[in-house]
């Protein structure tokens, strides 16, 4: 039964696997399946299955024999609920891979490029698996472009999968060393999974950015708070607000290092400062993706232009 399970998350994806796991807990019509889940599974996938049926297909569901060794299937997932505007963006982005897939002698760099694009389009809409098998075909198609290696190390990391981003940021940051973005974030998936003496290192070097100053000091105070150095702790979360008085959530491992290293009053009154305010770096390629919710902007082509000759600069020009 596992392996069907798994079998389903890979011809429908995650999103649907998720409803399907909600659905077979419902109270009413559906209490009698609880006893076998995995059965409530597939005869619920049944019913998605004909729905999905409704979908037109094209190629990208069903991968032409001659790719389908090399590339991914992209499931046409439901995207209804977007603004039609953003249907058809997404519908187009579609059918230029699909044109691509079926032309005599493709051009790999444009088929490359066409499903890292749309990857960008499902992931600003957080559709993730798709999104994840789009980029996966950019990276097999074209290994050393950094910005759909960088995407698919992002993704995996927002979407929580840090197993997953750990070594696809790895990959990243070694396409593009210059891109402080990916190093920032390598080190705090290193910090989450625990990996303190990379972590350090990381974001130790980070302090030398004057961008990154502030946030590579937060994360070195984190490093320092698991490992229960807290005079060293405070320290850090001290330089980090000297530098972003504005991220007012450093006050509380702050204050949490404060009282571990016996200073209650301090601890207090930084506890009493704790609010929402976070760090905030500067990511062009993520702020790329946010400008794709707004397909009809004048300087879109521009700036995504921009963004994959890694003229990081100029992309953020033209996205303001």
């Amino acid at each position: 039964m596992r392996k069907l399970e798994n079998t389903l998350k890979h011809m429908i994806g995650f999103e649907y696997i998720r409803i399907l796991d909600k659905l077979i807990m419902y109270p009413t019509t559906l209490c009698n399946m609880r006893a076998k889940p995995m059965r409530a599974k597939v005869s619920i996938f049944l019913v998605l299955l004909v729905f999905s049926h409704q979908l037109s297909a094209d190629n990208l569901d069903n991968t032409p024999s001659n790719w389908q060794q090399k590339l991914e299937t992209v499931i046409q997932v439901d995207i209804s609920p977007l603004k039609p505007v953003e249907q058809k963006t997404i519908e187009d982005a579609r059918a230029k891979v699909e044109a691509l897939l079926q032309s005599a002698e493709p051009d790999i760099k444009q088929l490359a490029s066409a499903y890292g694009s749309l990857g960008n389009l499902y992931l600003t809409h957080d559709l993730y698996t798709s999104a994840d098998a789009c980029y996966s075909n950019a990276i097999q198609l074209a290994p050393d472009h950094f910005p759909w290696a960088y995407y698919s190390a992002y993704l995996a990391q927002v979407d929580g999968n840090l197993q997953a981003a750990l070594p696809r940021l790895e990959q990243a940051t070694e396409l593009d060393p210059e891109y402080l973005p990916a190093a920032y974030r390598l080190a705090q998936v290193n910090l989450e999974l625990n990996n303190l003496d990379t972590a350090y290192t990381l974001f130790n070097t980070l302090t030398g950015d004057v961008e990154f100053k502030a946030a590579a000091h937060n994360g070195l105070g984190q490093v320092f708070l698991m490992k229960q150095e807290y005079t060293r702790a405070v320290e850090h979360f001290k330089q980090a607000l000297e530098l972003a008085p504005e991220a007012t959530s450093i006050h509380y491992p702050l204050a949490l290092s404060l009282r571990a290293a016996g200073n209650k009053q301090l601890a207090k009154q930084h506890l009493q400062q704790f609010g929402k305010g976070e760090i905030i770096i500067k990511d062009p390629l993520v702020e790329a993706l946010e400008a794709l919710k707004d397909p009809a902007s004048r300087h879109f082509v521009a700036a995504m232009s921009a963004v994959l000759k890694k003229e990081y600069g100029s992309a953020i020009t033209e996205f303001e």
